[in-house]
């Protein structure tokens, strides 16, 4: 993995952010964007090697691009739980 200023100013932040209580969200999402070697599910991998690399823990940096997206939903999901499980177009 090829380290530069940038990389590095990047992981710092990341740490800082972590150690701040800020909840990050991993994802690579740039790859519409014409950014040269980015592949969905591949660079995600290495989003997530990052974001241990700058201080998150390996089951925090797993976490990370399912837990925020997933917050608005949870109450739904609270409900289908005390009713035994979603079903189809279950609500």
């Amino acid at each position: 993995m090829v380290r530069s200023a940038g990389l590095a100013n990047a992981l710092r932040s990341v740490g800082r952010l972590r150690a701040a209580g800020v909840e990050l969200l991993a994802g690579t999402d740039a790859a519409h964007l014409g950014a040269p070697g980015l592949a969905h599910g591949a660079s995600l991998h290495d989003e997530l090697r990052l974001l241990e690399a700058g201080g998150l823990t390996p089951l925090e940096a797993l976490a990370s691009p399912a837990r925020g997206p997933l917050r608005p939903h949870r109450p739904r999901l609270d409900r289908a739980r005390r009713r035994g499980g979603l079903g189809a177009g279950g609500r």
